[in-house]
């Protein structure tokens, strides 16, 4: 699907044979906690981040401008915070970086997160997964990307361009 568009900025971006992730939660905690089934149906760039993890704060302004770019009813970045402190900590970080235009999520529990490294699709932060409509990885990219690139949008496109 995307392969071919993996270059440049986006080298490292590596694809999957598809795995399925719906039952992993996203926001909340516990037996309250939704979950990535939430977004079946729709393309996702699920970025899971955190305040206290320099190149994920580097990279939040990209992702925001990714999704000026290409947010819409058929894709969606997902910025998931793992900060398990302050609730408010992520959010005013947003704020303050430019990002507000990004739905905020908070897994503070590290299940999304280490469910994830079980499979071996995690390995530190930031971790940036591409989701089908399916609701399985096409793809992944472990730390900080220049989602703000002509590479950035090539790939994201080439996946929107295969719905």
């Amino acid at each position: 699907m995307v392969e071919p568009r993996t270059t440049g900025y986006m080298a490292a971006f590596q694809t999957l044979d598809p795995k399925d992730l719906t039952a992993l939660p996203y926001d909340g905690v516990a037996p309250a906690a939704k979950t990535l089934e939430d977004f079946k149906g729709r393309l996702i760039l699920l970025n899971l981040w955190a305040t206290w993890c320099a190149p994920c704060r580097v990279e939040m302004p990209a992702l925001a401008s990714l999704q000026e770019r290409f947010g819409s009813e058929d894709f969606s970045v997902v910025a998931v915070s793992i900060d398990d402190k302050d609730r408010n900590n992520p959010e005013t970080f947003l704020e303050r970086a430019g990002a507000a235009n990004l739905d905020y999520f908070r897994e503070p529990t590290l299940s999304l997160f280490n469910s994830l490294r079980a499979e071996g699709l995690a390995q530190g932060m930031p971790t940036t997964l591409l989701v089908g409509p399916d609701g399985c990885a096409a793809g992944v990219l472990h730390g900080a990307a220049a989602w703000d690139s002509a590479d950035a949008d090539n790939l994201i496109q080439a996946a929107i361009d295969a719905l």
